[in-house]
């Protein structure tokens, strides 16, 4: 994510798959890369690092806050379940600010496709849901505006056409 201050990245800590990574800040007037961890002596190398975790969907900057859209535990073994959560710049005061409404349970739900604006986060949610009684798996795909201060979520009323320059999107 590039910003007018630096550029907030996700650097690979090798998990091979296990999806770990370091968030990171570099700043672009000194070239200096550090992670975004207020701990002192820290590894950066494992969960005790607030830095260090999971691969981010999506993160933006509103010029205050750092707005990260991932797992709220990435190490919980649970269903994955995205919430949009806000950080200050140095790591500290993480907590999620938005839950998606509607969420399955049992299953899970992915906020891709996430543009902020105005206050709002903008997503395509997609949620999977397994039905013990009949062995079913139940995909739903919606897209969905959050409202960051309220917690409200709104879906879009949408259709998917399939049409002959490729599938386009309808507001209804």
């Amino acid at each position: 994510l590039k910003t007018e201050i630096g550029i907030f990245c996700q650097e690979d800590m090798g998990g091979n798959g296990m999806n770990h990574f370091l968030l990171t800040f570099e700043d672009v007037s000194t070239g200096e890369t550090y992670p975004l961890c207020p701990k002192i002596n820290c590894t950066h190398d494992n969960q005790d690092c607030p830095a260090y975790g999971q691969r981010y969907e999506s993160m933006h900057y509103d010029g205050e806050y750092l707005y990260l859209v991932g797992r709220e535990d990435p190490y919980a073994d649970t269903q994955t379940v995205h919430v949009v959560m806000r950080q200050n710049l140095d790591g500290t005061d993480r907590k999620v600010v938005y839950r998606p409404a509607n969420v399955p349970e049992n299953g899970s739900f992915n906020m891709n496709m996430c543009v902020f604006k105005d206050g709002c986060i903008y997503y395509v949610g997609y949620g999977t849901v397994f039905n013990p009684e009949t062995a079913e798996l139940k995909n739903s795909e919606v897209v969905y505006i959050g409202d960051l201060t309220t917690g409200e979520t709104t879906a879009i009323p949408i259709e998917f056409n399939d049409g002959s320059n490729g599938s386009t999107l309808t507001l209804r």
